[in-house]
């Protein structure tokens, strides 16, 4: 509708502007009448020849002065040429004005109508802008009703009276906060508003103690200075600035002892917990109010680059509002959080519970497999693109060398005919005491008879065992790999860049490394009953396979020991205890007996 009355707008006025112009036009075209015309050309006729008459007078009488006669000569000329001006040129001259005053007035006509019609055009494009507008601000206004949102502040530190104002009413008895460190609050870091508050609801806390005291229900949750999330955000406020990594951590270890001094100065009632998660919010809730700002990982620690902070109001009872209130939503938020994702302050600053977060990063695990079809992929991937080093130590190595041929097979030979890695397999040797140990354990999982007692089946049973077989099983399919390569590739020189060994020690743990990854998996004797049947049962793949780097992630600030290089030394004092196989005879012989 509002389009509909612009676009008559610009007819009406379209009309208003030729209509003017046309009749402009048409009076200055509009010649003078014939009788006016006439009347001058008679009158200039006879002044002509009264001059004429005049100067033929005066040269025919006598003492008449030469000046009247010259007078009358001059006269003559000028109405002569005034006459031939009427006659004649006045035509052309005429003609000349009127194509001039044309051109004016066309031109005039033309730029007028160009002027309406860009007016007419930016008129239309404002009020649509202007309708725009205002239909985004009706919406706006809709949706931020419906929402609860009172009110927006550009900072929290704009926010910040507001904010206190709300939480220390005296009609509140719900406080939630959650943030980083909190020091805005507790260290009086911030805007003095805030540090006040919490001065005022400190003091109203452990006043709570005694019975006159008004009930206020407090929780507070601060982030783990050790978790992922702290990392995250301490290193991204380090990119620019100079600022130093580990601030984030100081401050949130402040806050730990201030807090926990209020914890135990109100009887060990728990009213703060730490969260193990990325920063999300702010969020600051009470009763009838909620103050939100949304974090992001900021490379920088100025003000006026932070979200802008929501006042949510508490919205009337009802389902219709209820479902729509983001208040209600935010506090369930904060519920979450603090049963599925918290920690205690007694549990991290008295019995020391550190998470998971903080060790992954120092020790540089990357990957923690559970499912062995997942650990089978990723191992078949490690082998694909290593470039200089592979080292297995196992048990059995049923896995990689087998008679049916397994993936991890193809990839080991492949490997080794390519000759551009180098290779270690260690196998535990099935002789020695500890894989007796191991296979008279997987013995008794499928032992339906009497029970045999070990020493009876370290001599009597241990070389039918599956570990027994399946280890020499799996060293022969290795030895037949080396001599197939040698062969096909036919030099009696040929020295393969594999070294295989028995091993006597303790079987801790399988361990496959790819240059700069390490594959390791905790070798164990427990068994859970329901994996304790079936017609192969063995000790491992049960524990988690977990992979370690060679490098520390850049987002750990204290560095340590890393297990890739404690492993790489591991794997180099069994290769040098272990028994060697004779690799290279193999393939000399091999070649040599021209198979």
């Amino acid at each position: 509708m509002p389009v509909m009355q612009n676009s008559s707008v610009r007819s009406d006025a379209k009309e208003h502007v030729v209509t003017p112009s046309a009749s402009v036009q048409a009076e200055a075209r509009a010649a003078p009448s014939f009788w006016s015309r006439t009347r001058r050309t008679l009158v200039a006729t006879a002044l002509l020849f009264f001059a004429m008459l005049g100067y033929i007078t005066s040269r025919y009488i006598h003492d008449v002065p030469s000046s009247v006669s010259e007078f009358f000569l001059a006269l003559t000329a000028a109405m002569s040429v005034h006459l031939l001006d009427r006659l004649w040129l006045f035509h052309d001259t005429e003609e000349s004005f009127n194509r001039m005053e044309s051109t004016i007035v066309r031109n005039v006509l033309d730029e007028t109508r160009n002027v309406v019609h860009q007016l007419e055009e930016h008129t239309e494009e404002a009020l649509r802008g202007i309708l725009t507008s205002i239909r985004q601000s009706v919406t706006s206004l809709d949706a931020m009703t419906r929402s609860g949102i009172a009110q927006l502040y550009q900072t929290r530190e704009s926010a910040a009276i507001d904010i206190a104002a709300d939480l220390t009413s005296a009609s509140v008895t719900k406080i939630r906060i959650i943030g980083i460190s909190l020091n805005d609050f507790v260290l009086h870091k911030g805007s003095p508003a805030l540090g006040d508050a919490w001065s005022t609801i400190r003091e109203r806390i452990a006043a709570s103690r005694f019975p006159d005291a008004d009930d206020i229900d407090l929780k507070i949750l601060f982030i783990d200075p050790s978790c992922l999330g702290a990392q995250l955000r301490s290193m991204a406020e380090a990119r620019l600035h100079g600022y130093q990594a580990g601030r984030l951590g100081d401050d949130v270890r402040t806050t730990i002892e201030e807090l926990w001094k209020l914890e135990n100065q109100i009887g060990g009632s728990e009213i703060c917990r730490m969260y193990r998660l990325p920063p999300i919010l702010f969020l600051v809730l009470t009763d009838t109010v909620a103050y939100v700002q949304q974090y992001y990982f900021w490379s920088t620690r100025i003000r006026n680059e932070e979200f802008p902070v929501f006042r949510f109001q508490k919205l009337p009872s009802g389902r219709e509002h209820q479902r729509n209130s983001i208040h209600s939503e935010l506090e369930k938020h904060f519920d979450w959080i603090w049963t599925n994702a918290s920690i205690g302050l007694r549990e991290y600053h008295k019995e020391h519970s550190t998470g998971t977060d903080g060790g992954i990063l120092q020790s540089s695990l990357i990957n923690i497999y559970c499912d062995p079809s997942e650990s089978l992929k990723r191992m078949m991937s490690l082998l694909s693109n290593v470039h200089n080093r592979v080292s297995i130590q196992g048990i059995s190595l049923h896995s990689f060398f087998s008679a049916t041929s397994s993936s991890l097979f193809e990839q080991i030979s492949r490997l080794l005919l390519e000759d551009k890695v180098y290779i270690d397999v260690m196998f535990l040797n099935p002789e020695c005491e500890q894989a007796k140990f191991r296979a008279y354990r997987e013995f008794t999982f499928a032992r339906r008879g009497p029970a045999i007692d070990r020493s009876e089946y370290f001599s009597k049973t241990h070389g039918s065992s599956t570990l027994f077989a399946d280890t020499e099983a799996a060293i022969d399919v290795l030895k037949a790999m080396v001599e197939d390569i040698a062969v096909k590739k036919g030099d009696k020189n040929w020295v393969p860049k594999l070294r295989a060994a028995r091993y006597a020690s303790s079987p801790y743990c399988f361990i496959m490394r790819t240059d700069n990854h390490m594959l390791v998996e905790q070798y164990h004797y427990g068994k859970l009953s329901e994996d304790s049947y079936g017609p192969r049962i063995i000790l491992g793949k049960d524990l988690p396979l977990m992979e370690y780097v060679d490098e520390q992630s850049p987002l750990c600030e204290r560095a340590g020991r890393l297990p890739f290089d404690l492993l790489v030394s591991h794997l180099d004092f069994v290769m040098a205890q272990a028994e060697k196989l004779p690799v290279e005879q193999w393939a000399a012989e091999a070649v040599g007996d021209g198979r």
